[in-house]
């Protein structure tokens, strides 16, 4: 069983706590509108990651990506945006991701919104609604990839036929987005061998472990190095410094 379960809301909204007004100058006297898991969150730091990748790996637009426990499928959004990349695949096995990836999650902003004292349809709190749908890139659904997010766990010769056929045949790399701190490292081992079964270039992007142990130890922390010790056939991309080993 993985070490973290991403199966629930919760557990996406439970790594994350953000006041996304903290860069417009609001009043002392009220609070912030924070959110946990979102498209306002995230995709500012999602197009900075895609710039480091790209910076660091020079990849070409036109090779045959899978991004592996992509989410929502918001890198892959972003790479074809901003980046004009048109064959990416995206697998997440979440239940939650499944179950909300064509939902919209506008709600959740006007429920924050309100939580502050301001209506999101009147004066301020109207402002403040537009300037997050903003960071979100509108209304509408959480999943906003062209390819959509598959349901594929690559684990049997099926599940990597779908994600094939979705690429039109396999992929050039395969890249884990924040995967491996999930899994026992059993259950990392296995999944780097069902990924060579489709390709020769497996980079994991990984938080490493920090000095001051103050990570949540629910999760499998490593060094770089370590990780690299258990994978020694994969590429490591660290996401506290962007060191590739």
């Amino acid at each position: 069983m993985p070490r973290v379960d991403y199966n629930t809301k919760q557990a996406f909204d439970s790594a994350y706590d953000v006041d996304v007004e903290w860069d417009t100058g609001r009043p002392q006297n009220r609070k912030g509108v924070r959110l946990k898991y979102s498209r306002a969150v995230l995709l500012p730091l999602i197009e900075t990651r895609a710039l480091k990748l790209l910076e660091i790996f020079n990849w070409p637009s036109t090779i045959k990506l899978l991004i592996v426990g992509g989410g929502f499928g918001w890198l892959a959004e972003v790479l074809e945006e901003h980046f004009n990349f048109n064959n990416i695949a995206v697998t997440d096995t979440s239940n939650y991701v499944h179950s909300s990836k064509n939902v919209s999650e506008d709600e959740d902003i006007f429920e924050a919104i309100r939580g502050t004292g301001l209506d999101p349809n009147y004066g301020e709190g109207s402002i403040i609604k537009s300037r997050i749908l903003g960071k979100a890139r509108g209304e509408g659904v959480r999943t906003r990839h062209s390819k959509g997010v598959l349901n594929e766990s690559l684990k049997n010769n099926g599940s990597r036929a779908r994600v094939k056929n979705q690429l039109g045949g396999n992929p050039d790399v395969i890249l884990t987005e924040e995967v491996i701190t999930c899994l026992e490292d059993s259950e990392t081992i296995n999944l780097s061998q069902d990924l060579h079964f489709l390709c020769d270039t497996i980079i994991h992007l990984t938080t490493e472990l920090l000095p001051n142990n103050l990570q949540d130890l629910s999760y499998n922390w490593k060094t770089l190095d370590d990780w690299k010790q258990l994978l020694p056939n994969d590429t490591l991309l660290s996401l506290n410094t962007w060191r590739v080993i």
